[in-house]
């Protein structure tokens, strides 16, 4: 039975990934940054939970299950919010070390030496970005389990709620507003309503999940090409940010810019076509994004490869 394994150059064991893993290791910063991260951990927890404390004592509850909202509502939303933060600071992570990867053995005067092994060029600049993966691994796993935390939150809390109120199956309709406790709408419609909702909370659950996966492929691999322009590593991180700053201005805002001129026709047509306008729209710019951010990453990986094969130290 066939099997799947990864590449030789994306395997732990690989000269370039162990070589790579054993210097930010040393790095006393580095061991810093993770320590104050791993260490935190506990905090990421408790700061949602004392906010939520907080507000419950300021606040005047006129039921159980208001209480229950409230505490349990904040609490969510604190875990999310620094979820995004955490994967904000992983992201800019992700750029900064993808800058030193090249530029630094440059800089070091270390590259020829690396050249002259029995490593590719391909093999030598894809087990340095994996390096970088697998650096960022462990905090991405912070990121996700404090995404998760939420999930489990949200779902406890409304579940809390619900039997705080004491509620019965048939008053649960009205809850979800006018338009599913109308007489007019029949069960047909709140089946394929109902099963719309629950596919459009799974997408965005699973795009909320690989955002801050996809925010360190996309940022380590621009890092990388920047890498691989500079011959310091300095001047690669300083790169590397106005990198971002250009793909944002020059790339993606007009590409979004034209994806909403191209709609405005769409207005003037019947009602019944109008209507969906919006939500294709919302569509096409989430596609725009992704075309763009793949196009990047594929882009980057290939000009890394083809610059560090004509590289000097």
């Amino acid at each position: 039975m066939a099997r799947l394994t990864l590449p030789a150059w994306a395997q732990p064991g690989h000269p370039i990934v162990r070589y790579e893993r054993r210097h930010w290791q040393a790095s006393r910063g580095w061991r810093l940054a993770s320590g104050l991260l791993w260490g935190g951990s506990l905090v990421f927890l408790l700061v949602p939970a004392a906010c939520a404390i907080i507000f419950s004592l300021t606040s005047t509850f006129q039921s159980p299950a208001e209480l229950v909202l409230g505490l349990g509502g904040l609490f969510t939303v604190g875990l999310a919010v620094i979820s995004t933060l955490l994967g904000a600071f992983n992201g800019l992570s992700a750029s900064i070390l993808g800058a030193t990867l090249i530029a630094r053995e440059r800089e070091s005067q270390t590259w020829p030496f690396l050249r002259l092994t029995t490593l590719t060029t391909r093999e030598i600049v894809l087990g340095k970005l994996v390096a970088l993966f697998y650096t960022l691994g462990r905090p991405l796993l912070i990121i996700l389990g404090l995404r998760a935390l939420a999930v489990l939150s949200a779902v406890v809390t409304l579940v809390l709620a619900y039997f705080a109120a004491g509620l019965t199956l048939d008053q649960l309709p009205p809850l979800f507003g006018v338009l599913l406790s109308e007489a007019t709408v029949g069960p047909l419609t709140v089946f394929w309503f109902g099963l719309l909702f629950a596919l459009s909370a799974l997408t965005s659950l699973a795009f909320w999940f690989l955002e801050p996966v996809w925010t360190v492929i996309y940022n380590g691999v621009v890092g990388l090409a920047a890498s691989t322009l500079v011959r310091s590593s300095g001047a690669a991180i300083g790169l590397v940010f106005a990198l971002h700053l250009g793909l944002a201005l020059a790339l993606y805002a007009p590409a979004q810019q034209l994806s909403l001129l191209a709609a405005v026709p769409l207005v003037q047509l019947p009602s019944a076509v109008s209507a969906v306008v919006p939500i294709g729209v919302v569509v096409a710019q989430i596609g725009i994004s992704l075309a763009l951010n793949v196009g990047i990453v594929v882009g980057g990986v290939w000009l890394s490869l083809r610059r560090a094969e004509t590289l000097s130290d």
